[in-house]
């Protein structure tokens, strides 16, 4: 099974999270949608942005459309019993995978699979740029 390959780029001196277009390892660029789909698009060195890697998987927000979860993205996971936390999605290169992190509780980290979207109810709230999210560390409630 593969997995839609995207991503997402922070351009850190206007503080936009936009789709990206192209990516040029050789020349070290990145190519942004500035418009949403409407043709507007700019080109960015690699210093100059911050890429989020698309997850695969879209949250569960019920009666909304689901979102795509990105690395960087702040979720609201609950669990079938009303446990509830906020986690951050990582990837962790050790382990080659997406994981959904509690860096104050590391032991209450797990793996992001089609799973963790079965077993909790993992809503999409921000990601790690959104000024009302922005936190040290995520909030483990």
């Amino acid at each position: 099974m593969s997995r839609e390959i995207k991503f997402k780029a922070y351009i850190k001196s206007l503080k936009w999270l936009v789709p990206v277009e192209r990516i040029c390892f050789d020349c070290e660029t990145v190519e942004v949608d500035l418009t949403d789909g409407n043709g507007d698009t700019a080109e960015y060195e690699f210093d100059e942005i911050e890429l989020m890697r698309y997850t695969g998987l879209k949250d569960n927000n019920i009666g909304h459309d689901r979102k795509e979860i990105f690395e960087g993205d702040r979720v609201k996971a609950t669990n079938k019993n009303g446990w509830t936390r906020e986690f951050e999605i990582i990837w962790n290169e050790d382990l080659a995978r997406f994981m959904v992190w509690c860096g104050s509780q590391p032991n209450i980290s797990f793996d992001l699979t089609c799973d963790t979207i079965i077993d909790f109810r993992v809503v999409v709230i921000g990601n790690i740029h959104d000024k009302e999210v922005v936190l040290e560390k995520p909030t483990c409630l």
